[in-house]
């Protein structure tokens, strides 16, 4: 199934994922996305944030759903000023399922 993006959820829901990736160099990305996996596609080809495109590959580490577009811009504020120990205590809480390719996050749309 992979990552959840907005248009597979058959809404219309203007959400937003807020996201951390760990960049080649060890570093932390913040960002946000409409469409995660679309965006992280675009990351790991060079083509997304400048910051990324000398990083590559970038994996990620942390993502989280809110519900609008400005929420998502007020998360991602509030995690680029964390210390980055703080961000790696978020992505540690993050579960990740690698056994099958699949990221554990909540459904935007509620259903499964």
């Amino acid at each position: 199934m992979g990552l959840i993006d907005r248009q597979s959820t058959g809404t219309k829901n203007p959400g937003c994922w807020v996201y951390i990736l760990r960049c080649a160099d060890g570093t932390l990305y913040t960002g946000q996305a409409g469409d995660l996996t679309k965006r992280l596609a675009l990351h790991n080809a060079g083509k997304a944030a400048r910051y990324t495109r000398g990083r590559v590959p970038v994996d990620l580490v942390y993502a989280e759903w809110v519900a609008t577009r400005s929420e998502a811009l007020r998360r991602e504020r509030v995690i680029r000023r964390l210390p980055r120990a703080a961000k790696l205590d978020l992505a540690g809480s993050w579960r990740r399922n690698d056994s099958i390719g699949t990221d554990i996050l909540p459904n935007p749309s509620g259903t499964q």
